[in-house]
């Protein structure tokens, strides 16, 4: 290949396509990369976000039909009594987040089509997101334009065809990670949009930071506000704000930081008041919190240096993902490896914060990452020491130093598009792989309890998608499996004992109900004993039972409808229709109640 084939135009001047980037020095000229503000964007752009969709379709096209898993069966939309919930929904710590799903219950009630396209498409305007961000600070950090845009594409596919984000993407519950990472990088991108557009470059000390505007301010405000109202993480975009604002305009000075101060003041004092609401969150929470985990503060933190370190192997070479994994405590620096992962990480900050001129892109990137990630991976103890969808947030981080190392690689430009082309294709098949789990339970939970054999949950889980697909003798062993793991609590209790007794096995499940009622006394266990023992015919045991349930809550609804049906089996059809209209005075709509009224009004009739 020729000289000549090796360059392309830059302004007045013929650079070296694939030529490291220049060292920049504060203390000397910088070089002169094009006004952002001034390039328009690529003639291409309608087609890349066409291949956009279509990709992101293609590869999560298993997961689009699968049934709601994990926590999607306890959040509102999930439950049983959805449709109460939608009449008049709760919104809870999360309205934003809470708004989406019930606009999805509104248009496809509990068809999961809709949620998941739903996500899919966040995913998508995350990736042009990233595509924005990464191309508006690669050339502010000196490369051409036509660089910055395929680089930034490559970057942007990455995100989008990492099979670590399936579980952000294909889990429904897990919008909030998408839709809060979303508006994140929208105000940074915002704030970057205000603070890069003069074409001074990286490093200019001439160049005087621009003012934001008002309007430009409120917009990052908006965002950030509904950023956290979609998910707590989102709470450190003010530092994320500011540690743009130092690194990039101008760099490494508080000349920018000065500039902005209405906006860095305003997030000062939305600050306090966002971490007074999260602190008011973890308070009442029973997975997050420095009381509710019953470990310390810096075991946790000892923990995640661990942990941080398994996420970035997986980023690397994404093999071995597992929904549910394993992991132990550090109970002190010294245990499981912990002060290794600490001096690691130190180090790497260290080297970061020392080549931040040379390696600007890489510095700042893995700064975001340990920034973005620290709300699920600092001090603050969560119940799941790790999960992959804690990934999805800081991911640009590692995206950024991804770019570093490939604007430096000396290589012909159909050589490089050729080999990112090849990575993109590859984590797009595994990613499709992946999602094809997520449309499978049986498959996801059978993978996840062996991945983690030594946790409750997952078999647990396991437990409830056999029961889902009528698999109720399988069903019941998973539930068994799980209580050798780990001491019985009362939800497993209650859902072994619905499987045994599906199973035909009544009396065994009468004994587990029975230990449950021991643990959590209430109007639902006993409810569930006498309607046991009435498929058993103990019609006098299972009266006794269902007056029990009642004297704990007269509203549940359930204990009516158990009663009617065993005064129905006994012919007390009078009994049975007053019992059956109770049920529909507090659940209007119940099919069960209006078609055993329908029968006892028929049978009363006929005398």
């Amino acid at each position: 290949m020729s000289r000549a084939r090796t360059r392309e135009k830059s302004g007045s001047k013929d650079t070296p396509l694939n030529s490291a980037a220049p060292k920049l020095d504060v203390d000397s000229a910088a070089p002169r990369p094009p006004d952002y503000a001034d390039q328009p964007r690529p003639h291409w752009w309608p087609w890349a976000l066409l291949a956009a969709v279509v990709a992101a379709f293609f590869v999560y096209a298993p997961a689009l039909s699968g049934p709601f898993v994990f926590d999607d069966l306890y959040l509102p939309f999930g439950r049983p009594e959805a449709d109460v919930w939608a009449r008049k929904p709760t919104l809870e710590n999360r309205p934003l987040l809470m708004i989406t799903f019930w606009l999805n219950y509104l248009v496809s009630g509990q068809q999961t089509f809709s949620y998941h396209a739903v996500n899919v498409v966040l995913h998508v305007v995350v990736a042009i997101l990233v595509f924005t961000l990464c191309r508006r600070l690669l050339v502010w950090a000196g490369e051409s334009l036509r660089k910055a845009d395929l680089l930034s594409v490559f970057g942007a596919s990455v995100f989008l065809l990492h099979p670590i984000h399936t579980e952000a993407v294909a889990y429904v519950a897990s919008r909030s990670d998408v839709l809060s990472t979303m508006l994140a990088y929208a105000a940074l991108s915002v704030f970057l949009g205000g603070c890069l557009r003069p074409g001074g470059g990286w490093g200019a000390r001439e160049q005087n930071p621009q003012p934001l505007g008002f309007p430009r301010a409120l917009a990052i405000l908006a965002l950030t506000g509904a950023a956290v109202a979609s998910k707590e993480q989102a709470a450190v975009i003010p530092g994320l704000l500011l540690l743009a604002d130092y690194f990039w305009n101008p760099g490494f000075s508080f000349r920018g930081i000065r500039a902005h101060w209405p906006i860095h003041g305003a997030f000062a004092l939305a600050g306090a008041a966002g971490v007074a609401f999260v602190l008011r969150i973890l308070a009442v929470s029973d997975t997050a919190g420095f009381g509710s985990t019953g470990v310390r503060w810096f075991q946790y933190f000892f923990t995640q240096c661990r942990v941080i370190w398994h996420y970035l192997l997986l980023s690397v070479l994404p093999l071995g993902q597992n929904l549910d994994p394993e992991f132990s405590y550090s109970r002190s620096v010294w245990d499981r490896g912990a002060a290794l992962g600490l001096a690691a990480l130190a180090a790497l900050s260290a080297a970061a914060w020392l080549y931040r001129r040379s390696y600007p892109l890489a510095a700042f990137g893995w700064l975001v990452f340990l920034l973005l990630i620290a709300p699920t991976s600092s001090v603050v103890p969560i119940r799941d020491v790790a999960a992959e969808r804690r990934l999805y947030y800081p991911f640009l981080g590692l995206v950024l130093i991804l770019l570093e190392a490939a604007r430096r690689i000396r290589i012909s430009r159909p050589a490089g598009i050729a080999a990112a082309a090849a990575v993109v294709c590859c984590l797009g098949y595994l990613t499709s792989a992946r999602a094809a789990l997520w449309a499978d339970p049986i498959a996801l939970w059978t993978e996840t309890a062996k991945a983690s054999p030594n946790k409750a949950r997952p078999r647990f889980q396991l437990g409830h998608a056999l029961y889902a697909a009528g698999r109720f003798p399988e069903s019941a062993e998973a539930y068994a499996a799980a209580a050798r793991v780990e001491k019985p609590d009362f939800g497993l209790l209650l859902d072994w004992a619905l499987a045994l007794d599906a199973a035909g096995r009544g009396e065994e499940a009468i004994e587990r109900l029975r230990q449950a009622a021991q643990i959590e006394k209430g109007a639902h266990v006993y409810a569930t004993i006498g309607m046991v023992q009435a498929k058993l015919g103990r019609y006098g045991d299972a009266l006794e039972s269902l007056s029990t349930a009642r004297s704990y809550d007269p509203t549940h609804w359930p204990t009516y409808l158990y009663r009617a049906n065993t005064y129905a089996a006994l012919g007390n059809w009078a009994d049975a229709a007053g019992d059956y209209r109770r049920v529909i005075e507090l659940n209007p709509g119940n099919a069960a109640a209006t078609q055993g009224l329908a029968l006892a009004q028929q049978n009363l009739g006929a005398r």
